[in-house]
């Protein structure tokens, strides 16, 4: 008998007309994956050098504690529009020269060629979880404000990232007749981060398998 259901809702409002759609997924097993407390808060700095959309130099405030080769996620607001969360994660730290830190490689999106330009970043917090992808039957990430559930390989390939913002969870189930991102390679690690340089934002993951 299946161990664990998720109920998955969801409302779409169109031309005053509300519809309605609600799945159940069954699955022998499921967990929580995240931290156990509120991440604290992210670090601020500014664009100082531009090579490329993956390869460039922040200057970031005093305190940081970024330390050579530490992965990085990095957070702005896009400046076409000003409004638009942009995340890139799993940067690498180059050699560290007080507040100028060094940063290649990533995914997401490609900084902009924009000196100046408001940032945040993290080192994101990581746990371990194994599970065969083709097993998988749902993942589902939140935050309460803008983060990061980035799923990888236990060598740190990545798998897929959910960019989240509040009140907005990304999500997977077996149900939904959507290719299981999953498929074809294991889950190792699970990184969690977000943007907020003001407030601790909490980030959580859940994982159904059978």
């Amino acid at each position: 008998m299946p161990g664990v259901t998720a109920t998955v809702n969801k409302v779409a409002t169109i031309l005053g007309e509300a519809f309605n759609v609600l799945l159940s997924i069954l699955a022998d097993n499921g967990t929580l994956v995240g931290p156990q407390a509120a991440l604290a808060v992210a670090k601020a700095g500014t664009l100082g050098a531009y090579t490329s959309g993956s390869a460039y130099t922040l200057t970031m405030a005093g305190g940081h504690g970024f330390t050579d080769a530490a992965r990085l996620d990095v957070y702005w607001i896009d400046p076409t529009d000003g409004v638009t969360p942009k995340y890139r994660y799993g940067c690498l730290v180059g050699t560290v020269a007080t507040n100028s830190v060094p940063v290649t490689g990533g995914a997401g999106d490609n900084m902009p060629n924009s000196v100046g330009l408001v940032i945040s970043a993290m080192v994101p917090v990581s746990e371990l979880f194994t599970l065969v992808g083709n097993n998988c039957a749902g993942i589902a990430s939140k935050c309460n404000g803008t983060g990061l559930v980035v799923y990888t390989q236990s060598d740190n390939t990545l798998i897929v990232a959910h960019k989240l913002t509040s009140g907005r969870a990304k999500s997977w189930f077996s149900s939904e007749g959507e290719t299981n991102p999953l498929a074809g390679v294991s889950l190792g690690k699970v990184y969690f981060s977000h943007g907020d340089i003001t407030t601790a934002r909490e980030l959580q993951a859940a994982v159904l398998w059978n």
